[in-house]
């Protein structure tokens, strides 16, 4: 519990969070999970603007201590887990195996990786999700606790915050662009 909130605490406190560097929180964050929750694998995920691709922003596997990032779900190859993912704030799966909400990445993904249990939290702006962060227990199938789903939650929370904060950041810098060719414009 301890090292869940220092993880907490480093997150709200990295300047990435307050300028909205997504990139750079999710490879912090993904390390602080790893190490706050003792799974094997953390990763960050964005849904596109057409709401139909996860693109992976970063993964984190302690063993390897290395990152990735780059790859693509699709709802078309995975529906019942994108509706799972939009339907709720969390995908807790104890058994990711026999989950239906996560057994179509058994053959594919969790079975050659090994993962037993995965636990998945929204990232949301507003009412709207926008991405996951994602916990994989490489092992048996694995009981997440409730401190463990809260925390999942709250980096998915800060992560929201710095989509919010890049969208504002983004916003002010349109706003002084179109103010610049204003007055260039009634000069």
């Amino acid at each position: 519990f301890e090292r869940q909130q220092r993880a907490l605490i480093a997150l709200a406190t990295t300047t990435a969070a307050a300028e909205g560097g997504i990139e750079s929180l999710a490879t912090l964050a993904t390390e602080l999970i790893v190490g706050a929750t003792d799974v094997a694998r953390a990763s960050v995920w964005l849904l596109d603007q057409t709401h139909t691709q996860l693109r992976l922003i970063d993964l984190y596997q302690r063993d390897a201590g290395s990152h990735e990032h780059g790859s693509m779900l699709t709802v078309a190859e995975y529906p019942r887990y994108f509706a799972a993912v939009r339907s709720g704030r969390f995908v807790d799966a104890d058994d990711a195996l026999t989950d239906p909400r996560t057994n179509e990445f058994t053959d594919n993904y969790l079975r050659p990786l090994g993962i037993g249990a995965a636990l998945d939290a929204g990232i949301q702006l507003g009412s709207d999700v926008v991405g996951v962060v994602s916990l994989e227990h490489v092992g048996s199938a694995r009981t997440w606790r409730r401190h463990e789903i809260e925390f999942a939650g709250e980096v998915a929370d800060q992560l929201s915050l710095a989509l919010h904060n890049r969208a504002r950041l983004d916003a002010i810098a349109r706003e002084q662009h179109l103010q610049e060719q204003l007055l260039h414009a009634q000069k």
